[in-house]
């Protein structure tokens, strides 16, 4: 019996069919690609913007926090080669005083314990800072009569007091009704230059006038991003039925592509604070 050969047909793509694969994979691809990098671009630039706008408002927050924790009375203006500048004097602790070398000079006075202080931590006395001017000392003078030209030390406690030791002998002018001590840091400055940066400036000493001795090496960088000439310092003085305010205003300014990716457009953020001082020395 004769023998049939029957022909099996066997399946696949033709060139046509190959190459349309390819060309929707291909834009399957590249669309999927695009959405990504778009995502990506948009999650890098809400970082970015949050990052931007956390700097500003730390930097706000600690200026404010130093203002708050100023010597009375030691917060003024000062303008530094164009710019608007802030100083004040940093309080370490305070307390009360039990003897004072009013009248005669000494080296030795008699303190409560200083809370959140310990032996052997050292720091200028300030007694009774009515006024800037007291503090800083005048023009071509030395630092004010409200503090010691010297640095004093902490001594041991005993029966809840401590002694202050100056290293050389000093005489305050003026007692304090409330018996108020306070040892503090040197200055402090807050300054902006002309890059747009804001700088924190300190170990420059007392001084009536600080403009010309703000150093370049003992400085900190605050903030980068300034719109230059932005920042301001507001000092509105005390009266009798109201307490002195200080405002702080600078405005931030962060570069973002355009549309067409050929140029830049600056993004900007407005930060206003204020704060009240308690001048009660």
């Amino acid at each position: 019996m004769p023998r049939r050969c029957m022909a099996v047909g066997v399946g696949g793509f033709t060139l046509i069919e190959m190459i349309m694969v390819i060309v929707i994979t291909g834009i399957i691809g590249l669309v999927s690609t695009r959405f990504i990098s778009l995502s990506v671009l948009g999650w890098l630039d809400t970082s970015s913007r949050s990052m931007w706008a956390s700097n500003a408002s730390a930097t706000a927050e600690q200026i404010i926090r130093d203002i708050r924790l100023a010597l009375p009375n030691s917060v003024r203006r000062f303008e530094n080669n164009g710019s608007s500048c802030l100083e004040l004097v940093p309080v370490l602790g305070s307390s009360d005083y039990l003897t004072l070398p009013l009248g005669l000079a000494g080296t030795v006075m008699q303190v409560v314990e200083f809370p959140g202080l310990r032996s052997g931590d050292t720091g200028y006395v300030a007694v009774y800072p009515v006024g800037s001017e007291v503090i800083y000392g005048a023009a071509g003078s030395e630092p004010g009569s409200a503090l010691s030209s010297s640095m004093a030390t902490l001594g041991l406690v005993q029966n809840h007091r401590q002694t202050l030791v100056f290293s050389q002998n000093e005489r305050f002018l003026t007692d304090s009704p409330q018996r108020r001590v306070y040892l503090v840091d040197t200055p402090v400055a807050y300054c902006e230059d002309a890059g747009g940066r804001i700088w924190r400036y300190r170990g420059y000493g007392f001084a009536a006038d600080s403009s010309q001795l703000l150093p370049a090496t003992d400085a900190t960088l605050m903030l980068d991003s300034l719109l230059p000439g932005s920042l301001e310092f507001g000092l509105l003085a005390s009266g009798v039925q109201r307490n002195a305010v200080v405002s702080v205003r600078f405005t931030t300014l962060r570069s973002v592509r355009d549309g067409n990716a050929a140029g830049s457009a600056g993004e900007r953020q407005s930060i206003t604070r204020e704060v009240r001082l308690l001048h009660v020395p």
